[in-house]
C-alpha cells in the first residue's frame, strides 16, 4: 500500500483519538443570551416606534466619526462570517464541542439574516439619504438592509463564547465586541440601528438554540470526516481573506495577515505537525 495511504489511515486513527480525548459536553444554553435577546428586541421595538425604521442613524454615524474609518473597518471585519469561521483552525481540534455549536448556530443564523433580507429587500442608508447627510465608508451597499448579518454573526460567534466562557470578565469582553461590530455597520454608514438590533436578536437567538442542540448532538464532535470537511471549508474561506477584503482598504494588509496566519496555523495542526508525528514514529 503506498505510503501517503499508510499515512492517512494513521491520520484518521490520531485526528479521531484526539476529539474523543478533547470531548466536552455544551454547557446549557445560558440565561445571559436570554437576556440579551430581550434587551436586543426591546431595542429594535423601541427604535421602530421612535421614529421607523432610520431612527438613530444620522446622529449615531456623526458620533461614530470621532474614532478613526481604520478602527471601524477593523471591528467591521470581526461580524465578517469569513473571518469567524476561518477562526475555527485556531481552535476546531482542541474544542470540537465549540466548533459544532459555531456550526449549528451559523446554519441557523444565516437561514434567519439571509431569508429575511431577500424576503423583504429593504434600502440601506445609500439608496435613501444624501450623502452630504451621513459619512459612507467603505463600499455604498444599496439593498438587502434589515437585519444586519455582520451583526447577527458578530452575536452568534460572541454569544457562544459568552456560553462557554463562564467568566464575567471574558463575558463583557465578548459582548463588547459584538455590541462593537454592530455600532461599525452604522459608523461605515451601511446599516441602520434597527437592522442591527434585529440581527443582535437573530445572531444571540441563534447562539442559545445551537448550544442547545449541541448538547444533545454529541456524536458530531468525533466524526473525523465531517470535522475535516469543516477544516477544509475553514481553510478555503481564510484564502478567501486573502483574495478579497470586502471593499475596506484600509485594513486590506491586516486581513491579509490574519488569512495567512490561520492557514499556515490550520497547516501545521492538521498536515505539517501529524505527518512530522508519523514519520518520527517510523523512524524510531
Amino acid at each position: 500500500m503506498p505510503r501517503w495511504r499508510d499515512f492517512f489511515a494513521w491520520y484518521q486513527r490520531d485526528l479521531a483519538t484526539a476529539l474523543t480525548a478533547n470531548l466536552k459536553p455544551a454547557p446549557p444554553a445560558d440565561q445571559w443570551l436570554l437576556a440579551l435577546i430581550a434587551v436586543s428586541a426591546v431595542a429594535a421595538l423601541l427604535l421602530f416606534l421612535s421614529g421607523g425604521h432610520h431612527s438613530g442613524f444620522v446622529s449615531l454615524n456623526a458620533l461614530a466619526q470621532q474614532l478613526p474609518p481604520w478602527l471601524w473597518q477593523m471591528l467591521t471585519l470581526l461580524g465578517d462570517g469569513r473571518l469567524l469561521f476561518a477562526l475555527a483552525l485556531l481552535f476546531a481540534r482542541q474544542a470540537p464541542h465549540l466548533l459544532w455549536s459555531l456550526v449549528l448556530a451559523a446554519l441557523l443564523v444565516g437561514v434567519y439574516s439571509f431569508g429575511i433580507k431577500h424576503a423583504l429587500n429593504l434600502p440601506r442608508p445609500p439608496a435613501v439619504l444624501n450623502a452630504d447627510q451621513f459619512v459612507l465608508i467603505g463600499p455604498g451597499h444599496r439593498s438587502a438592509s434589515f437585519p444586519s448579518g455582520h451583526s447577527a454573526s458578530a452575536a452568534l460567534f460572541f454569544g457562544v463564547l459568552i456560553c462557554y466562557f463562564k467568566s464575567v470578565g471574558w463575558r463583557l469582553l465578548w459582548l463588547a465586541l459584538a455590541v462593537s461590530v454592530g455600532m461599525s455597520r452604522i459608523a461605515l454608514g451601511v446599516h441602520w440601528p434597527l437592522d442591527v438590533a434585529a440581527g443582535f436578536v437573530g445572531g444571540f437567538g441563534a447562539a442559545w438554540i445551537g448550544v442547545r442542540l449541541m448538547a444533545q448532538r454529541t456524536a458530531l464532535l468525533t466524526q473525523v470526516r465531517l470535522h475535516l470537511v469543516m477544516i477544509s471549508i475553514a481553510a478555503v474561506l481564510a484564502l478567501v481573506l486573502i483574495i478579497d477584503d470586502g471593499g475596506y482598504h484600509d485594513i486590506a494588509l491586516m486581513q491579509t495577515m490574519v488569512g495567512v496566519v490561520l492557514i499556515s496555523w490550520g497547516l501545521w495542526v492538521y498536515l505539517l505537525r501529524p505527518w512530522w508525528r508519523w514519520s518520527s514514529r517510523l523512524d524510531s
